[in-house]
């Protein structure tokens, strides 16, 4: 049987929480989506937890640009939504940051 590590437990509903309070306090309707995504990017380590938020930092950007992109050329329609779904999705875009 594994051992339960209470301090991690306790470090990760602090980070949770807080994460929660600042979306709140700084006004965002879903607040505890923060603490959702702050729960999903805790790692072991202080490197690992670094490099997934690095991750998703360089993911939002790029997607951002293809979004603006995509939607400029082909107007705010299923076709341009679907399209950014299918080369954003996990399968085609997570493969750029699997090298890293």
């Amino acid at each position: 049987m594994k051992k339960v590590d209470w301090l991690k437990i306790i470090k990760i509903s602090i980070g949770c929480c807080f994460a929660v309070f600042l979306a709140d306090w700084i006004g965002l309707r879903s607040a505890t989506s923060a603490g959702i995504i702050a729960l999903l990017s805790i790692q072991n380590t202080k490197k690992e937890t670094l490099t997934i938020a690095g991750k998703r930092i360089s993911a939002f950007f790029i997607a951002v640009a293809i979004a603006y992109a995509l939607f400029t050329l082909w107007g705010y329609h299923l076709f341009s939504f679907g399209f950014f779904l299918h080369y954003t999705s996990e399968n085609q875009f997570g493969q750029v940051f699997d090298r890293y």
